[in-house]
């Protein structure tokens, strides 16, 4: 996956957290893994490396 790509995933998950989104809900929808969404979250940074 190419950094725009894990930018473009960041930012959705990022949103959709603030927009109240779960969680697991948000990792069922990307169908990524629960842990990825929490790194991102806690990062609170779209360009993190994860």
């Amino acid at each position: 996956m190419n950094l725009c790509t894990k930018v473009n995933r960041n930012l959705a998950i990022l949103n959709a957290h603030q927009d109240g989104y779960s969680q697991a809900s948000i990792a069922t929808y990307l169908n990524v893994s629960k842990s990825l969404i929490s790194k991102v979250v806690k990062s609170g940074d779209s360009f993190t490396g994860v």
